[in-house]
């Protein structure tokens, strides 16, 4: 077939007239009716919500544009975590093929968070810059985002840097790759070559220095003429958007991909069977919303409350468990390090590299991990060893990445509501069965480790009083221990070491000298109270001030020397 224009006409023609037909159609039969319906469903939001704000643009057919939504929870949400902003649009969630772009930003907890959204007609220079501008100026600390994190479109990026001109753009490593694959595989070239360049071109994208990086460079020359001047005239001149070395000079979290809003559009498609209206569409995304906002409550609820077994219990009570976890392999790794200074710089050298060095100047540090990450770095951590100050200072977190501040509004409110209950640790109640093992076997190996170098007999002496405490143990009874003047030899010589229980109040132990000095007495407190007494007699006496029955265990004519009484 062939059009009035000369123009052969294909299927995929055919298909593209016949889609651009309907969706007119489609245009002018609901717009009113969505644009209407879509209204009185962001005054219902509205309702719940006074601080939501949305703004929405028409063209000069009356037809809707697009929609930008940020309710005051999202806008919180970029307050907290303004640094690291993901960026992508998905298609196919509203029957006016409106995509949807969302933004995301990532918590101390290394979860991604939404905090904005917008439905528009397409992905125009025009539509992008407008929508970016609403985003600043809903947002008044815009000026705070660091670096954002898209796919490899370079009209996005422009646009971004437009209106951001303070922020980096930085390329989803995967879609680097792919760009990079395409363009092998379309290279006149043998097998053995192309996959050298994939190879060289991985080793390129991980680049751990500027040194490194030119030296893959001018190994890539050697194998592919016309894919290095590719190379050099796409690639080269950005390296800041997708080598390993340049990004971590920015604070990014250790992000390379898109993969966090990627999920997040996978679960929203999940509840968004097929293309919805737009008033069934934004309540979608409100639905999966919420749902994540409790998902996030219930995260920070458990790092409140779960505990195990750690070396830094400071640390774990106050900072996420993401946090915790990247500060203990910071501090594993210090010890590698040594240390010269000039004036108020410490220059700290790695032992097995003398070419890894970087400056330390109080609480900064030029490494990657104190830039990229915002936590104490293992540089600052060995200057803080070496100068006898406390390694891991709370003041050197930044607070994003405090428990506290992760906490949603909702979560807030709740503790704010009541503000005279006493803060508790829940933390102290919930050391699961292996932690509490790992706690008490090192005491008792200690313990054994003692008691295996003593003579048999006062090995005997030892093994009767644990059998004592063995027993209180079993029957969950309070007990204290005390030094007496009493020696493992007089209790041989007394002929037993028992244990005593009493149901009274108090107990009391009174322990006599051999020598006639005077006997000590101590009171040991709670709801039933026993002791362990070595030999001698024991009797009740009366206590005329409690009218309570007080037991009492002499033991008379032993020895001074040491001894233990439970």
């Amino acid at each position: 077939m062939v059009c009035l224009t000369g123009k052969r006409v294909i299927m995929q023609d055919v298909h593209n007239i016949k889609k651009a037909v309907r969706q007119k159609e489609k245009q002018a039969a609901s717009n009113g009716n969505d644009a209407q319906m879509l209204a009185v469903e962001l005054d219902r939001l509205r309702v719940k919500d006074p601080g939501l704000v949305s703004d929405y643009g028409i063209n000069k057919e009356n037809v809707l544009q697009y929609v930008f939504v940020q309710p005051s929870e999202m806008r919180e949400t970029f307050r907290k975590f303004p640094e690291h902003v993901l960026i992508d649009c998905t298609y196919c969630v509203n029957d006016r093929d409106m995509p949807l772009l969302s933004f995301l930003v990532v918590d101390g907890n290394s979860r991604s968070r939404l905090c904005g959204f917008a439905l528009i007609t397409n992905e125009s220079s025009s539509m992008l810059t407008e929508i970016f501008t609403k985003f600043k100026d809903h947002n008044p600390n815009s000026s705070s985002i660091k670096t954002f994190m898209v796919d490899k479109d370079l009209s996005e990026v422009a646009r971004l840097e437009e209106v951001f001109p303070d922020a980096l753009c930085e390329l989803c490593l995967f879609h680097v790759k792919k760009a990079f694959k395409k363009k092998i595989d379309s290279l006149q070239a043998e097998s053995n070559v192309k996959m050298g360049i994939r190879l060289m071109v991985e080793k390129l994208c991980n680049a751990k220095s500027l040194q490194q990086y030119n030296e893959l460079k001018e190994v890539l020359l050697t194998l592919h003429q016309t894919f290095f001047q590719y190379f050099l005239d796409n690639w080269d001149g950005m390296r800041e958007r997708w080598v390993h070395y340049a990004r971590a000079e920015h604070i990014n979290f250790g992000d390379t991909t898109n993969n966090w809003i990627e999920s997040y559009h996978q679960k929203l498609k999940s509840v968004i069977k097929s293309p919805a209206p737009l008033d069934v569409c934004l309540k979608k995304i409100f639905f999966l919303y919420e749902s994540l906002l409790e998902e996030t409550a219930h995260l920070n609820f458990v790092n409140i409350t779960k505990k195990s077994s750690s070396q830094f219990p400071e640390i774990q009570k106050h900072f996420t468990p993401h946090a915790l976890k990247l500060v203990v392999s910071e501090f594993q790794k210090a010890v590698n390090y040594h240390i010269s200074y000039l004036d108020s710089v410490a220059y700290v050298y790695n032992n097995d590299n003398i070419d890894d060095c970087n400056e330390v100047d109080g609480l900064t540090c030029t490494c990657h991990t104190s830039t990229s990450m915002l936590l104490p770095c293992k540089h600052i951590i060995s200057v803080r060893l070496d100068k006898g100050e406390n390694p891991l200072s709370l003041s050197l977190f930044n607070e994003r990445w405090h428990i506290g501040y992760n906490m949603c509004n909702v979560q807030q409110q709740s503790i704010d509501m009541f503000p005279s209950v006493p803060s508790f640790d829940w933390r102290t109640c919930a050391m699961e069965k292996k932690d509490r093992y790992g706690l008490a076997k090192p005491q008792v190996d200690k313990l054994l480790h003692l008691l295996v170098e003593l003579g048999e007999d006062r090995l005997r002496y030892y093994l009767d009083l644990l059998n004592g405490f063995e027993l209180k143990v079993s029957q969950g009874k309070e007990f204290s221990i005390f030094d007496s003047d009493i020696g493992y030899s007089a209790v041989e010589e007394a002929g037993h070491c028992g244990v005593e229980t009493s149901n009274s109040v108090a107990d009391v132990v009174s322990v006599q000298g051999g020598s006639g000095g005077d006997g000590e007495e101590m009171v040991l407190d709670g709801t039933s109270s026993d002791e362990i007494g070595l030999g001698g007699a024991s009797g009740a006496e009366i206590d005329d001030t409690q009218g309570e029955v007080v037991d009492s265990v002499v033991v008379e004519g032993l020895g001074s020397v040491d001894g233990h009484i439970f």
